[in-house]
């Protein structure tokens, strides 16, 4: 009980400096609570969080570069000229969507025509054009439940 109580205690160390240098505390304390030997050498030849990382304005945490919001205190960090283009890009996502409904509506209606025709052919059961409107009909609420999730998204 007492090695397990030490061993917490020490993977406070190398955790601490780590957090320091812009990792995960947590992460860092589980490392060094197991393996505090290599973990403590580890954690002190670190780098500082590099380009990829900042510090929020506002409450000083590390965050990623990209950020436009903080994940910490939630207060927005702003938009550098670099990120401008990265943020166009996420701002048309209805492109691919269309597409994908597009495409989901057609391979709907590709496959109720195979089934119309198979069976027809297979069975003799005359079903045309039903099976082609059913999954047709798939296709499009397969289409509707994409845009949905685009909508309803969290910014």
């Amino acid at each position: 009980m007492e090695v397990l109580l030490i061993a917490v205690l020490l993977g406070l160390i190398p955790a601490m400096v780590a957090k320091n240098k812009g990792r995960n505390f947590a992460n860092w304390w589980l490392y060094g609570a197991l393996i505090f030997i290599v973990a403590l050498p580890h954690a002190l030849l670190l780098k500082a969080a590099g380009p990829n990382f900042k510090k929020c304005p506002f409450c000083a945490e590390i965050i990623k570069a990209e950020a436009i919001k903080c994940k910490h205190c939630g207060s927005d960090v702003g938009v550098s000229s670099g990120q401008t283009e990265k943020l166009l890009v996420k701002e048309r996502p209805w492109v691919s969507t269309a597409v994908l409904s597009f495409v989901s509506i057609v391979m709907g209606g590709l496959i109720g025509y195979g089934l119309d025709s198979a069976m027809e052919k297979w069975f003799g059961i005359h079903t045309s054009p039903w099976l082609l409107f059913v999954f047709a009909v798939l296709g499009i609420v397969a289409s509707f439940r994409v845009f949905l999730r685009l909508v309803t998204r969290k910014q």
